[in-house]
């Protein structure tokens, strides 16, 4: 089930960056903004700064803020190998993968960070495809979005966003079927089965190479996918077709490259079965390029009447590239998808741990902690297809942020003089309780760290909308409210109306192997007004 909420991703492609935001919700993201920026700089050192000014100066074009920032990292720069671990059990396998993987790596593991997801389970065993990226690499890309103030929440792979796209664009099948996206720079190949990523590697064959020897190109994608069945009892005959996204063959050059398979071969342009203003924009632009006065390489369009009015700028604002941008070699595909993924849907993946995770500071626990709260009700709001909350519930979980907000204040310092002045309840609301919050730590950074350790692990908003959302079949659960109670030992509450009874059962098991929170009690259902309700209570 996909979940309704404004997502930004952000990926480098060598010296240019690209920003997408998306809207969630539909079957298909809609294309909100578009941007991109190309640094400039004569000597290596300036690269760095050069890079943070462009993506400093993206994020101030974006009109419609998003909720969550992600970052979409390259396949090529993947260490990817599926593994077999010797039991069953999410959390287990989770633990032992990278002991698993490490046999295999010409290298110490600690400079990876990895995830991975379950492929199958059989015979006791659990296959994983796990994958790992650099982590040097990654740090520096993310210390450039922190320079420029973009704060990342989530890291995925370009792979999982092509694919999960892919999956959205077409019928749904329990196959195994084969993609093969071609980027400029190189082209990656994935396999699906039973709606689940269970495949991909980097093929280093450019999109110009694969235009000129189409053949060979056929050829290696398909040793490569050899190699892969050959690994799988009966996987030569498993696979039903590949389709090939990204580039437009003509009939011969189809020809050669469909000679290597014994497969249908099909062809899909994603970005043309995409809609929003972000791409009516781009679309525009590249049919008539604009005339800019901007020495650097990128560009923006918007149509917005009235600046001043958030929902009208989400449905018009549009921003468009440089007139030497180009819709073609899913130059947009990934970063759309990987936005698109972080709300439920398609395939994601989560390097944002170990090494990389966000430094739990005070300040960052307050963002992704007091504000989770805050944040479910904003999200739900906007997700009014399932739920409708009155101004009186708003304002009574407005005033329950601000005793919160306090209390934390209070906690942390309780020698301010805000604190000595004002008695149990708290002198003003949470965005000036925020305020004193950083003066203090501006002033005094050494008395953040004496807060209980327990309080730096509560789980983000996206973390638990992502995996309520993976768990809940889409239209045969619909979730009605969502809410994330206290900072210690955090209640996490999740209400719905059941359509498919199975399929429920089938969701409340799934959740209960989650690793973000624990269920010890049965849900509550109910029969109200015909429907069949429950409620589902989770802690931390």
């Amino acid at each position: 089930m996909k979940l309704t909420a404004r997502v930004g991703a952000v990926e480098f492609d060598g010296d240019t960056v690209r920003l997408a935001i998306v809207k969630t919700g539909g079957k298909l993201p809609t294309v909100l903004e578009l941007h991109r920026g190309q640094a400039v700089y004569e000597q290596p050192d300036e690269r760095f700064e050069a890079l943070v000014e462009v993506v400093r100066r993206l994020a101030a074009e974006v009109k419609t803020k998003p909720t969550v920032y992600l970052l979409c990292a390259s396949s090529a720069q993947a260490v990817v190998r599926t593994i077999k671990v010797p039991f069953k059990g999410r959390r287990r396998v989770e633990a032992a993968a990278p002991f698993e993987l490490e046999p295999y790596l010409a290298f110490p593991i600690d400079e990876l960070v990895i995830d991975q997801s379950i492929v199958r389970e059989l015979n006791g065993e659990t296959e994983v495809l796990a994958a790992g990226l650099r982590v040097e690499h990654l740090q520096e890309q993310i210390a450039i979005l922190e320079a420029a103030g973009v704060s990342i929440e989530e890291i995925s792979l370009d792979v999982a966003g092509l694919t999960g796209l892919w999956m959205a664009t077409r019928q749904t099948s329990g196959e195994m079927l084969a993609v093969l996206h071609v980027r400029a720079a190189g082209a990656i190949l994935a396999v699906v089965h039973n709606r689940s990523l269970v495949f991909f590697r980097h093929i280093p064959l450019t999109a110009r190479q694969i235009l000129d020897k189409p053949g060979a190109a056929g050829r290696e994608a398909q040793n490569t996918l050899r190699s892969f069945l050959a690994s799988r009892e009966g996987g030569q005959d498993l696979l039903a077709s590949v389709t090939v996204t990204g580039v437009e063959l003509v009939e011969e050059q189809r020809e050669s490259f469909e000679a290597a398979f014994r497969v249908p071969v099909h062809y899909d342009e994603m970005i043309a079965q995409l809609a929003g203003p972000g791409l009516d924009a781009l679309r525009a632009h590249d049919e008539a390029p604009l005339e800019t006065e901007a020495a650097d390489d990128s560009a923006s369009l918007t149509s917005a009447e009235d600046e001043d009015d958030e929902d009208a700028r989400e449905g018009e604002v549009a921003v468009a590239t440089s007139a030497s941008s180009t819709l073609g070699y899913n130059t947009w595909e990934a970063v759309i998808g990987v936005g698109a993924s972080a709300a439920g849907g398609g395939f994601s993946f989560a390097f944002r741990k170990g090494p990389l995770a966000k430094e739990r500071q005070f300040r960052e626990y307050l963002r992704n902690g007091v504000f989770s709260a805050i944040l479910a009700v904003i999200a739900l709001i906007g997700y009014s297809t399932y739920v409708y909350l009155d101004y009186r519930d708003v304002v009574e979980e407005l005033e329950r942020i601000d005793h919160q907000m306090w209390a934390i204040y209070s906690e942390a310092f309780p020698d301010a003089s805000e604190v000595q002045s004002a008695g149990g309840d708290p002198p003003y609301g949470w965005r000036q309780t925020y305020q004193a919050l950083e003066d203090e730590i501006r002033e005094n950074p050494e008395l953040g760290g004496g807060l209980p350790s327990e309080v730096f692990s509560m789980p983000t908003l996206l973390d638990v909308l992502l995996e309520i959302s993976e768990a809940m079949p889409e239209g045969e659960v619909n979730i009605t409210n969502l809410r994330i109670r206290g900072s210690r030992n955090p209640r996490i509450e999740v209400e719905g109306e059941v359509e498919d009874p199975t399929a429920f059962n089938e969701a409340f098991a799934a959740l209960r192997e989650s690793p973000l929170f624990t269920i010890d009690e049965e849900p509550v259902r109910r029969v109200e007004g015909g429907k069949q309700t429950f409620t589902i209570v989770a802690r931390r």
